[in-house]
């Protein structure tokens, strides 16, 4: 099984770039039966 995650850096705002990563990520781990991980710091 694979895991994927995105988790990204607190000091900076998100564009369109993180949202992209997150997409790719989140997919590549629905197409192999695994899961992906969202980590947000504050």
């Amino acid at each position: 099984m694979i895991t994927t995650r995105f988790a990204p850096s607190p000091n900076g705002s998100l564009h369109l770039g993180h949202a992209y990563a997150a997409i790719i990520a989140h997919d590549l781990a629905r197409e192999r039966g695994g899961r992906f991980l969202l980590r947000i710091e504050d």
